[in-house]
């Protein structure tokens, strides 16, 4: 699902799966994160990614295996009010410390040297620069 169709789609989900095609990259996810976290839905990825240093287990929901899954999706769906609570949680986050604004912030900081980047909560995971 793509475009238009998948907007329309958002709104009237509450949780949605973050799955890429690899992770064995550490803090790799697809713009995907920041689409579910940004528009309210809990999203669910993968374990061992390293997200869990970015995004707390208030925040999203980590599995290890279909079986973990399966499993916390099941107690998810007795506990509405928990997906409602993480959600949020995670909508904060993702207005608060990985807007556009801050990003951009970060970028320019960044590339211009100056030390204000190292104010950004993931200015830890720049790789290359002495910190």
């Amino acid at each position: 699902m793509f475009g238009k169709e998948k907007e329309d789609l958002m709104p009237k989900c509450r949780m949605g799966l973050n799955l890429n095609r690899r992770n064995d990259a550490k803090l790799y996810s697809s713009d995907r994160i920041a689409q579910l976290t940004g528009n309210g839905l809990l999203t669910i990825t993968p374990s061992g990614g390293g997200l869990e240093e970015l995004y707390s287990t208030d925040e999203l929901v980590y599995f290890s295996d279909v079986a973990n899954l399966v499993e916390q999706l099941g107690e998810l769906l007795k506990q509405p009010e928990r997906v409602t609570e993480m959600a949020r949680n995670a909508w904060k986050k993702a207005h608060e410390e990985f807007s556009t604004a801050k990003v951009a912030r970060f970028i320019v900081d960044l590339t211009m040297r100056n030390d204000r980047w190292k104010q950004a909560s993931w200015s830890e995971h720049v790789y290359g620069m002495e910190t």
